[in-house]
């Protein structure tokens, strides 16, 4: 005849085969973690700001300049279509308070670059390239430092501190110099950050 003891045993492992089951099923694959938004975004930033670098300073060919634009406009769609992938595979993590918060920052960011235009040829009557880029570099790393507390991730945070001091550098220089500057901060705030934690979880996840 069964014990009580033992009954009470057989319940506990039943219960925590539920909870592991349960945990199986919440388990996020390491391909849709937050980071590898990171490293597609800062990849596909750095390679169009370091494009446009490379066609103010290099003389290239009309049809060289072409194939690059073309390739950078490709990059940008198939970015926007693995988020929206990605954001389909995770709709319980834009529900949630920091996903919505996350969605809200950089909708502000795009709307905070319109008004910077719209400012700009209310006051100037023209639109300062330079000034617009110093400016734009700006909110972009207010962004990225809200992004890194709200994923609490120091790299990202420190990330977008360097793009801040990048942005009140590019003040000094001409535009072409700028995107140098702003190609270079995308790759410190986003794509070093994203890789290193995608690594991380990667390993965790099919260590």
């Amino acid at each position: 005849m069964e014990t009580n003891e033992s009954k009470s045993e057989a319940a506990f492992q039943e219960k925590e085969q539920v909870v592991l089951a349960e945990n199986k099923k919440t388990v996020i694959p390491y391909k849709f973690h937050e980071s590898i938004l990171f490293v597609i975004w800062g990849w596909i930033m750095f390679l169009d700001y370091f494009r446009f670098y490379l066609s103010k300073k290099i003389m290239i060919t009309f049809d060289v300049r072409k194939i690059l634009e073309y390739s950078s406009k490709v990059l940008v769609v198939a970015g926007i279509i693995y988020t929206g992938y990605y954001l389909y595979h995770r709709l319980e993590k834009l529900r949630t308070n920091p996903g919505k918060s996350l969605l809200a920052v950089w909708i502000s960011m795009f709307l905070c670059m319109v008004m910077v235009n719209l400012i700009q040829m209310n006051v100037m009557h023209k639109i300062v390239f330079e000034l617009q880029h110093s400016v734009f570099m700006l909110i972009t790393a207010i962004a990225i430092v809200l992004t890194g507390n709200l994923v609490h991730n120091r790299q990202v945070i420190w990330g977008g501190v360097v793009f801040a001091v990048l942005a009140f550098a590019s003040s000094f220089l001409k535009l072409e110099d700028q995107l140098l500057l702003e190609a270079i901060g995308w790759m410190v705030a986003f794509v070093i950050p994203g890789h290193r934690l995608y690594s991380r979880h990667k390993k965790n996840r099919m260590g």
